[in-house]
C-alpha cells in the first residue's frame, strides 16, 4: 500500500499519485471477480468512453442509485452503455429521466418510434447468458427507466436499438427478473 504522507494530492478525497498495489490473496472471492469483470468490460469498451458522450441519468426522487449513459455513434452504427449502481448498504429504487444535456454531442436519448433491448452483462442467468429487457423507447422518452438494485449492486446494461412496432412498443418485455 501507499504512504499518504507522502502524496502532493492530499486535499483530493483519493490521491491518484500514491502507487497502491492490490493484495489477490486476502480479496473476497466474489469482488475478485466483479473486478475481473469490470476491468474487461473498461478496456473492451474503452474506445465508447474515450468518445462518447456521457450523461448522467435525472432520478425522479432521491436514490442512492446512481445512473449514467454513455454513447457514441461510429460506421457500425450507434453503441449505448447504461451503467447503474447503488451506493447504499440496503436495496434501493430509482425512476430515472432521459433528458440529455449533450444530445448535440451524441449523448443517448431514447427514440419513441424504437424499441430497445438492455442486456444486463453484469447479471448474467444459469445459462451464462445477459438477463434481456425490451423496452419501448416512448415509454422510456415519456416515463423514463425503473431500476432497483441490492445494497452494493450495479447494472452494465448494453444497449441495441431494434425497429419499433405497434404491438411491441406498448409492452415492456423481460427474459428473467426485473
Amino acid at each position: 500500500l501507499g504512504d499518504l504522507a507522502s502524496s502532493q494530492d492530499r486535499a483530493k478525497a483519493i490521491p491518484f499519485d500514491i502507487p497502491v498495489s492490490i493484495n489477490w490473496q486476502k480479496s473476497d472471492p466474489d469482488n475478485h471477480e466483479f473486478l475481473r469483470f469490470l476491468f474487461a468490460k473498461s478496456a473492451q469498451y474503452q474506445t465508447l468512453f474515450e468518445l462518447g458522450a456521457m450523461d448522467v441519468l435525472d432520478p425522479a426522487a432521491a436514490t442512492p442509485i446512481v445512473a449514467y449513459t454513455v454513447s457514441a455513434a461510429s460506421s457500425r452504427g450507434r453503441k449505448t452503455v447504461l451503467a447503474a449502481a447503488n451506493f447504499a448498504e440496503r436495496r434501493a429504487r430509482g425512476l430515472f429521466r432521459f433528458q440529455p444535456v449533450l444530445k448535440t454531442f451524441g449523448a443517448f436519448a431514447p427514440a419513441p418510434d424504437k424499441n430497445y433491448i438492455l442486456r444486463d452483462l453484469a447479471d448474467k442467468g444459469a445459462d451464462g447468458q445477459p438477463a434481456a429487457y425490451t423496452k419501448s423507447g416512448k415509454e422510456l422518452a415519456e416515463k423514463g427507466l425503473y431500476i432497483e438494485l441490492d445494497g452494493g449492486g450495479v447494472h452494465l446494461f448494453d444497449l441495441e436499438e431494434i425497429p419499433g412496432s405497434a404491438r411491441a412498443a406498448g409492452a415492456a418485455k423481460r427474459s428473467r427478473r426485473q
